[in-house]
């Protein structure tokens, strides 16, 4: 019934088609969970500052592993042994563990973002820097998840860090100065 349709007659939910039953349902799903702070778990950056308020419920949620997090973790496990960087990385809980010659680094299954270091230390890498995935070289079991490829093209990029060209991300990796700090 449309709100500003006076003539319209109320349905008893039984009798609502179900078609329109199952879109409606869909879109309120979708809004749901794209829109709960519980859902951003796995796809949020929570190192940015604007999360900062949230930083408890997430220390919270730590020990949840979404549905998310398990179908990347599996299609990890299917592609991680066929990358040319494989015998440098591993599979830890909600982590790709990739070992290269400066550090070892903890890319995240959930979000893609990596840390490296005994501190745990944010490394943002952008776009720019990581290498590109041919689609013909590499098949990814999900081919729409931006995350799942980031991942790959991160543990690509760090497995041969001694190839990095970028002097941002060597100077953080080294540890010294970046950019204006």
């Amino acid at each position: 019934m449309r709100l500003d349709d006076r003539r319209a007659a109320r349905l008893p939910l039984g009798d609502v088609p179900d078609l329109i039953f199952s879109e409606a349902s869909r879109d309120v799903d979708l809004f749901v969970s794209l829109c709960s702070i519980a859902a951003a778990n796995d796809d949020v950056a929570w190192d940015d500052k604007r999360f900062a308020r949230f930083s408890s419920y997430r220390e919270q949620q730590e020990d949840r592993v979404s549905p998310l997090v398990r179908s990347r973790s599996a299609a990890l496990e299917e592609v991680l042994p066929r990358l040319p960087v494989a015998e440098r990385g591993r599979l830890e809980q909600r982590e790709l563990v990739v070992r290269g010659d400066l550090a070892v680094y903890r890319i995240s299954v959930g979000t893609g973002t990596v840390r490296f270091g005994r501190g745990n230390t944010d490394l943002p890498l952008g776009d720019a820097v990581l290498p590109a995935l041919e689609a013909s070289k590499l098949y990814l079991p999900f081919e729409d998840d931006p995350i799942l490829h980031r991942i790959v093209r991160c543990a690509l990029l760090l497995g041969r860090d001694r190839e990095i060209t970028d002097a941002e991300t060597l100077r953080r990796i080294r540890g010294g100065p970046v950019g204006g700090e």
